[in-house]
């Protein structure tokens, strides 16, 4: 019994690692299927964002404007934030990674850079997590002025 424990113990270590090499072939090898797999592996949970707009007024162009949204788990279980993607690639996020656990906050940082820009602007910002929605939308605003 002993010889067999340890067989058996040899081996799953390499069956995880043929799993893993085989789901993870690098950048953009992934398969459709294989993320849905993985993200649907999650828990759900709910999130409450502070706002999900804000209005920066008038931005000198060329001068770069952040702002932080902030949300709340106000679920059950962890929150993930997966991805936040710019509409456009004049705006640079940074967000919470890792788990939030249920109770606490997180934030997503934007930085808009106007300098390519003039007049009234309208951008978004897609976040996506594992709550029953999957995807939110989050927007800023600004007139861009010489």
């Amino acid at each position: 019994l002993l010889a067999v424990g340890l067989v058996a113990c040899q081996q799953k270590p390499q069956d995880a690692t043929a799993t893993a090499t085989d789901s993870h072939a690098g950048p953009g090898h992934e398969t459709p299927a294989t993320a849905t797999a993985t993200e649907s592996q999650l828990p759900l949970t709910t999130i409450a964002f502070g706002h999900m707009q804000h209005a920066f007024g008038k931005i000198r162009q060329g001068e770069k404007v952040q702002h932080r949204f902030t949300f709340k788990n106000t679920g059950q279980n962890p929150l993930h934030i997966s991805d936040v993607k710019p509409s456009c690639g004049c705006t640079a996020p940074n967000w919470s990674k890792g788990a939030i656990a249920p109770g606490q906050e997180g934030f997503i940082d934007i930085e808009f850079d106007s300098k390519n820009f003039t007049g009234v602007q309208n951008k978004t910002v897609t976040v996506m997590a594992n709550t029953s929605d999957r995807v939110y939308s989050l927007s800023f605003s600004g007139e861009v002025v010489n």
